[in-house]
């Protein structure tokens, strides 16, 4: 896990509007083949970093956060893991 945020490498993004898939990629210096149009068609990839920002809206994290944590991945949500309590139990 890296001690800083220079030590981070962004390896994939998942985003389902392709111009915003885009400029992502091109600031990140991603390359086409590490783009990906939702986050399932990223997970059937299996795990190929240490950790998932998971920023989707919040009906969607509890999904995305189990399927992360299933393939091993650390996370960072930028809001709550789920919608109920139920959810996050």
């Amino acid at each position: 896990m890296p001690h800083n945020l220079s030590d981070m490498k962004i390896v994939a993004v998942a985003e389902k509007d392709p111009e915003r898939r885009r400029i992502f990629a091109a600031e990140n210096n991603l390359d086409e083949s590490c783009c990906y149009d939702s986050a399932d068609s990223l997970y059937k990839e299996g795990k190929i970093a240490d950790l998932a920002i998971i920023a989707t809206q919040d009906r969607d994290h509890y999904d995305n956060a189990v399927k992360a944590l299933k393939l091993g991945y650390d996370l960072i949500l930028e809001k709550h893991i789920a919608a109920s309590m139920d959810e996050c139990r």
